[in-house]
C-alpha cells in the first residue's frame, strides 16, 4: 500500500504505531451524497429543535408574577441547559452562546453578564479547562499515562503509584481537580 501519495493531501493520518490509516477528511474527488449532506446530522437537528422551541417560548405570554426580562432569561437558560443535556453542543459553546444571546437581546447588560468573569479564579478555571481540552485532543495525557503505566504497572500497587505519579506530573499545569480528571 502506497500511503505517502495520499498523505500530502491530508487524507491519511499516522497513528501512534507508525501506520497510516484513512482519516475522516473529505476526499476532494468524492462526489457522493454523504459529503453534501454532512451538515444534516443529529446535532444539527437537535440544535434546530432547541432553537425553535426557545423561539416559541420567547414569544409566549409572560407568566403572571414574572417580568419579561426574567422570562426571557429563563428561556435562554433553558435552551442552554437543554443543548448541553441533549449533547447538541459542547458546554463551553452553549454557555458562550447563551451569554451572547442574553447580551444581544438586551435581556442583560454587558456589565452584568460579564461580571462573573471579573474574578481571577474564574479565568484560571476556564483556562485550565481549555488547556485540558487541548491535552485530551492532542493525546498528550494518554501518552503520559501510558508511559507511567509501562514503567510502574507490573502490579496493582504499581498501578496505584502510577495514578499518583500521573497526578503529580499533570498537577502543576492544571490547578483545577475537575479539569485534571
Amino acid at each position: 500500500m502506497v500511503c505517502s501519495e495520499y498523505y500530502h493531501a491530508g487524507c491519511y493520518a499516522e497513528d501512534c504505531m507508525g501506520q497510516f490509516r484513512r482519516s475522516a477528511c473529505r476526499d476532494p474527488w468524492d462526489t457522493s451524497e454523504q459529503w453534501r449532506t454532512h451538515w444534516l446530522n443529529k446535532e444539527r437537528y437537535l440544535q434546530l429543535a432547541i432553537l425553535l422551541s426557545a423561539a416559541a417560548l420567547w414569544f409566549v405570554q409572560t407568566p403572571t408574577g414574572l417580568n419579561t426580562q426574567a422570562w426571557h432569561l429563563f428561556v435562554i437558560f433553558s435552551a442552554v441547559i437543554a443543548s448541553v443535556i441533549l449533547n447538541a453542543m459542547p458546554i463551553f459553546v452553549a454557555a458562550i452562546a447563551g451569554l451572547s444571546v442574553a447580551v444581544l437581546t438586551h435581556t442583560m447588560t454587558a456589565e452584568h453578564a460579564y461580571s462573573g468573569f471579573s474574578e481571577g479564579f474564574i479565568l484560571l478555571i476556564v483556562a485550565a479547562f481549555l488547556l485540558a481540552r487541548g491535552v485530551v485532543n492532542s493525546g498528550l495525557g494518554k501518552r503520559i499515562g501510558l508511559l507511567i503505566i509501562a514503567r510502574f504497572g507490573r502490579s496493582s500497587l504499581g498501578l496505584a503509584y502510577s495514578v499518583v505519579a500521573a497526578d503529580m506530573i499533570i498537577a502543576p499545569a492544571f490547578p483545577s481537580n475537575t479539569a485534571r480528571s
